[in-house]
């Protein structure tokens, strides 16, 4: 999910996927558990994620 974000995005940008797609990236067997997706979703967002600019920033 992380390589869909842009170098030249200049703020945060909303990036929408299906939960389908989600729970293909993850692994997951069998039908979506929306449940088990939404406590994936909550832990992803409280990780960090740096990405450095080409100037060292």
């Amino acid at each position: 999910m992380v390589s869909m974000i842009q170098p030249s995005d200049e703020d945060f940008i909303t990036y929408d996927i299906s939960v389908h797609d989600f729970h293909e990236m993850l692994g997951l067997e069998g039908r979506e558990k929306y449940s088990e997706l939404k406590e994936i979703v909550k832990d992803l967002m409280s990780k960090v994620v740096e990405i450095p600019r080409k100037d060292g920033g």
